[in-house]
């Protein structure tokens, strides 16, 4: 059985847009539509490598602070295959934004995305995305919770965080 590590990046602007690539089908890989940046572990490289290198490959950005989201994975019987994407999501980004030859890249909010023409599978990988980011922000909320007054509980929303 063939095994293929693959990565993929939800990169967040200040704003809490995301950033899209209309993925582009080629001759050998007919997977297309919109996603988030990311692809193929390179032999002898790490996660965090493969996912540094492929952002910056396709989006121009070098992104740092990057947290990890869950996997997804699938079987793919007709190849006896397995595909392992490592989720990702990052909001430290530098660089000036450009498309690649594997499409165009595009910020937008995470429901405009889910609204368009997806690529196969994404709606697995957004709400994997969503949910460790929405964990995330419920800890963090509840970390300042612990620090403000009780007065102004009532004042703070955690449906605000995403």
């Amino acid at each position: 059985m063939i095994c293929e590590l693959t990565n993929m990046c939800m990169i967040t602007d200040s704003t809490g847009r995301v950033l899209v690539q209309d993925r582009l089908p080629t001759p050998t890989n007919a997977w297309s539509g919109l996603t988030f940046p990311g692809g193929h572990v390179e032999p002898g490289e790490s996660i965090i490598a493969s996912v540094t290198r492929e952002v910056l490959e396709e989006t121009g950005l070098t992104i740092s602070d990057i947290q990890n989201c869950g996997y997804v994975q699938w079987y793919n019987p007709k190849d006896r295959s397995k595909y392992i994407v490592f989720l990702f999501h990052s909001s430290a980004f530098t660089g000036e934004l450009k498309s690649s030859t594997e499409g165009h890249m595009e910020w937008m909010t995470l429901s405009e995305m889910e609204s368009g023409k997806l690529a196969p599978n994404m709606e697995k990988y957004a709400y994997t995305h969503r949910s460790e980011i929405e964990q995330k922000g419920r800890e963090a909320f509840a970390t300042v919770q612990e620090k403000i007054a009780p007065a102004k509980q009532s004042a703070v929303s955690p449906s605000i965080l995403l």
